[in-house]
């Protein structure tokens, strides 16, 4: 009988790759016509832990680190470059993973930071999924956050160090504005727009509530 190929691509660091074994350890269990890889992409920063499973259904590929070099880009923003970089040997990867034949590819499960792969499964014809390795209510503060930004002309900026109060629905006490992501701030790298982009760019969610 034939199996149905995912591939997980999690963002570097503890956090990130053991919740993503944990689903994929999980879904393998409970559907065992899939198969998993999660490809592994090392960056110079963070740590890069070593996933091993005793299942039969997943396996791993990890990829050679890349380096980027982009003057003026400082910051978070340096992560979503590296993860640019590593565009063109994700689809080297994904595309010898499906020249076996083994299993056919049914689709990419992306982590937060990896949202730039979605391109990359759209050139493979299969859908791709966000996996929230955070928390539900972290997942719907993203999405509040955007919708007041496009809709009701927020300006988020207002609230940076700000003992000012936002109500998000997915908390039972209004939340203050210094304790927000730094990254939502980050105007100069660029990275409060890939924020908010983030969310908009989310159509199909996986959401870890374990």
């Amino acid at each position: 009988m034939e199996k149905t190929e995912l591939i997980f691509l999690p963002f570097s660091g503890v956090g990130h790759h053991a919740a993503t074994l944990e689903i994929a350890k999980m879904m393998t269990l409970r559907y065992h016509r899939l198969s998993i890889t999660i490809i592994i992409m090392k960056f110079p920063f963070g740590s890069n832990p070593t996933l091993t499973s005793d299942s039969d259904s997943i396996r791993f590929v990890t990829l050679p680190p890349v380096e980027v070099v982009s003057p003026g880009i400082t910051g978070p923003a340096v992560m979503f470059e590296l993860m640019k970089a590593q565009i063109p040997q994700v689809r080297d990867a994904v595309g010898e993973i499906t020249s076996s034949g083994s299993a056919r590819l049914g689709g990419f499960v992306l982590d937060l930071f990896s949202t730039h792969m979605i391109d990359v499964a759209d050139e493979f014809g299969v859908p791709s999924y966000i996996f929230c390795t955070s928390g539900a209510a972290t997942m719907r503060f993203n999405f509040y956050v955007q919708f007041l930004h496009d809709n009701e002309g927020l300006d988020l900026f207002q609230f940076k160090n700000s003992d000012a109060e936002l109500e998000i629905p997915s908390y039972v006490n209004p939340v203050p504005g210094k304790v927000f992501p730094s990254v939502m701030f980050d105007q100069d790298g660029g990275v409060a727009g890939m924020f908010l982009n983030l969310a908009r760019s989310f159509r199909k969610i996986l959401q870890r509530n374990f």
